[in-house]
């Protein structure tokens, strides 16, 4: 029995955005390892991620009551099988390294500055703690508001 216009629980605009900037944090974190790696390795350029603009992202679901109908859920694509293209537009396919020429090149030809790569290792577990921090918060206030609402009969 199929049940029609059930949202899923973790389907809440908020929560997709906290777990899209946690995914992109994620990306960024495994780039700057790569960077720290190869501090030594000639030739090698310093990667960057993209940015990601949190509010826009947040603007995007529709987490932020902007939208028309914000009580209606947002209907996109989804890639359920790993051959599937990934959909236009989703936060998820659209995060990218980039080189950059910033940073003072060493005579081997290294751009990598590694204290400044690892002062952006501290600032990515900063905010990424604080995205963990947001969706257990948020999840906690929507599981105990089902609890207290269905115990009351």
């Amino acid at each position: 029995m199929e049940r029609v216009g059930v949202m899923e629980f973790f389907d809440i605009p908020l929560l997709e955005g906290l777990k899209s900037r946690m995914h992109w944090h994620n990306k960024r974190q495994q780039v700057l390892s790569e960077n720290v790696a190869n501090a030594n390795t000639p030739r090698y350029t310093a990667q960057r991620m993209q940015g990601q603009n949190f509010t826009q992202l947040l603007d995007k679901t529709g987490a932020l009551g902007n939208n028309a109908t914000p009580t209606m859920p947002t209907v996109r694509m989804v890639a359920s099988h790993p051959g599937h293209m990934v959909p236009p537009g989703d936060a998820f396919g659209a995060l990218q390294a980039v080189e950059t020429k910033a940073g003072q090149e060493t005579p081997n030809g290294n751009n990598v500055e590694l204290e400044e790569e690892l002062r952006r290792v501290g600032e990515n577990q900063m905010e990424y703690g604080l995205m963990i921090n947001l969706y257990r918060k948020h999840s906690g206030l929507l599981k105990m508001a089902i609890g207290s609402g269905g115990g009351a009969r």
